[in-house]
């Protein structure tokens, strides 16, 4: 009897991650369009975002959180700042871009570390008691992945930009009319390559929702 269970709770764990990243997946590529439409005001968003996650890492410090995981953490966010200059377009091998993803993923080793200190830690900063598994993916999803995937779901690729004197040309698709070339986010990009593959003859990715 224990073995039939098992081997029932394990196919159902494996299916329970598989709806949990198609969920995923379908709600990022939602959140792309609605960049695409909003861009202005995506970018005024990741913005106000960056700035209030960089005011919550000072608050952490006073805290009395270890200055060094602050102060990454607080660079990493200072490092996309760069990157709304010329938002929503990316060059995709630019300086800005490629130091954010190192930070970026720097970023993300200091809070693992961090957290497993706190657990393995005879003195530690948080109570183990606090230290719940739904609070830890919490904190790294705000302290590392929020603002990353904001830029991941809105980006797009210079390629689709109309070329000026100056290097870009910014224009927003508040959801009126727009003219010259339709922008496509980098992910939306990466998803439709993926189910044209898969479904060479079948409808346009973008029409499956």
């Amino acid at each position: 009897m224990g073995l039939v269970f098992k081997i029932v709770a394990s196919i159902a764990s494996f299916i329970a991650l598989g709806v949990l990243a198609l969920s995923l997946s379908a709600g990022l590529y939602f959140a792309c369009d609605i960049a695409e439409e909003y861009a202005s005001v995506t970018k005024r968003w990741l913005s106000i975002g960056t700035t209030t996650i960089i005011v919550i890492h000072l608050l952490l410090l006073l805290g009395g959180f270890p200055y060094m995981n602050v102060c990454i953490g607080i660079g990493a966010h200072l490092s996309y700042l760069p990157l709304l200059k010329t938002f929503p377009y990316v060059e995709p091998v630019s300086v800005a871009l490629i130091f954010s993803v190192m930070v970026s993923a720097a970023n993300h080793m200091n809070w693992f570390h961090f957290f497993v200190a706190q657990l393995t830690s005879r003195e530690p900063i948080v109570e183990r008691d606090e230290l719940t598994a739904i609070r830890m993916v919490g904190c790294i999803f705000l302290f590392v992945w929020l603002i990353p995937v904001g830029f991941f779901v809105s980006l797009s690729s210079a390629d689709d930009c109309l070329p000026t004197s100056s290097g870009f040309k910014n224009e927003y698709n508040d959801g009126g009319s727009s003219t010259g070339k339709k922008k496509k986010g980098i992910f939306k990009t990466f998803m439709n390559s993926i189910l044209k593959n898969r479904w060479p003859s079948g409808p346009e990715p973008n029409k499956f929702y």
